[in-house]
Parts: C-alpha cells; structure tokens; sequence
C-alpha cells in the first residue's frame, strides 16, 4: 500500500514574497488570489517540501476507569518516530508500508489535520509552524471520497471554490472549475450525479478524480494523496 506526496510548481500569481508578521501568512499561497484557470502548475522554479525528525504519539485514554480502582498508567503509543524525508517539484514521493504502519497518520499531521510539535516542516526555506500553515500549504486527499452525492460533478466543484476561492469573481471560479474538469477527464460527466452505493452516479474512479478536483481547485503548492 503506498501513499504519494506531490510537490507542485507555484502558481503565476502566488504571494510568496509577503512580509506578513503573522506567524500563520508567513508562507503564503494561492487561496488568497484566484489561480489562472489553464495551465495552473506551470512555472519556472521549483518547490521543496522537507519534515525532519516528525514523531507521534497517541496517549491512551483513561476512560472507563472509577476512583476506587483506577487504571495504572499507560505509556504512550509510537505511532510516528523521527520521519524525515525531501519532496521536490515534479517528483512523486511515495510512501510504502504494510497496513498499520502510519502512512496515514503521517500524511494527516503534514497536512495539519493532527496536532504534533515534534517535528519541523519546511516549504521552500520557509518553516510551517502551525496547523493553520500546513492546511493552507498542503491539497489532502483522503482514502475514502467524502462526497455529496446528490450533487453534480461541476455542482461538486464549484461548491468547493466557494470556500477555497473566494478571491475570484464567479466568471472565475467557473472557469477554473471548466478547465479543471477538462484536465481531469470529467468533462463528459460534469452533469452527472457523484452518488453512492445507494444513488447511481459516475465510476468510483470518476469519482476519485472529482475528489481530488476538490482539493487541488485552489492550486495549493503541495498535494497529499492517500492511496491514490
């Protein structure tokens, strides 16, 4: 089972040189402008993403235990220990191991979704520091396709630019999501139904790409897929 990490080049109109001293727009990205609807990836210098010495533990809960008889202390679980590794700009970073072994669980603290402070994370010189830092700089696409299925494939996706582009004027979000939906091969399928296993809609790999349409439609710098 493998997970891929995937640097992307920055968008034309990334604000990377801002001087913000607020510790969470330090690393800018592309939310805060609207990213050119054709053509988004392409750039003439590169991204490095680097984690050094990540690690994660889970602490069990004392749950269920009573004052008279209370629960002797439990150590914590080494989900995580001292992960490092480089991703570049046109290069898939694959992530391999049996099941269990926390290729998720890393993949969800990169991308800000679990709180750890053991670990730093560095994007193109740049420190992430927080999980507000790492949401705006990492695309993460989950294992399961956390979709509405009443709603249309282009329905789907604009939906999303709403909330993830809300520098862009309408004209622009829908042509971003046009030319998102022709890159991902969902043109043919934009008026159908996402579904489930209980409403007829598009294929599940039509429908993995329309998960992935989601959380890449503000061009974020880095994408994080969960077996792909």
């Amino acid at each position: 089972m493998s997970d891929a990490l995937l640097p992307e080049a920055p968008p034309p109109h990334d604000a990377r040189g801002s001087t913000s001293d607020s510790p969470d727009e330090s690393i800018s990205t592309s939310s805060s402008s609207c990213p050119s609807p054709s053509s988004p990836h392409r750039s003439s210098s590169a991204n490095t993403l680097r984690v050094r010495n990540l690690s994660y533990s889970l602490h069990r809960s004392s749950a269920g235990s009573v004052p008279f008889f209370p629960r002797p202390a439990q150590k914590p679980v080494d989900i995580l220990k001292s992960v490092s590794f480089t991703a570049r700009s046109s290069e898939i970073l694959a992530v391999v191991g049996p099941s269990g072994a926390g290729k998720s669980t890393l993949l969800r603290v990169v991308s800000g979704r679990i709180r750890s402070s053991k670990f730093t994370i560095s994007f193109n010189d740049g420190e992430a520091k927080t999980p507000t830092q790492l949401r705006k700089l990492c695309g993460y696409v989950t294992q399961e396709d956390n979709l509405l299925p009443l709603l249309t494939v282009e329905e789907t996706l604009l939906f999303s630019s709403r909330f993830l582009l809300q520098g862009c004027t309408v004209g622009e979000r829908k042509e971003r999501v046009r030319c998102l939906m022709q890159d991902l091969g969902l043109t043919h399928v934009a008026g159908s139904y996402v579904g489930n296993e209980e409403v007829r809609g598009i294929s599940g790999g039509e429908r993995k790409r329309v998960s992935i349409g989601v959380d890449v439609i503000h061009n974020p710098p880095v994408l994080l897929l969960d077996e792909p």
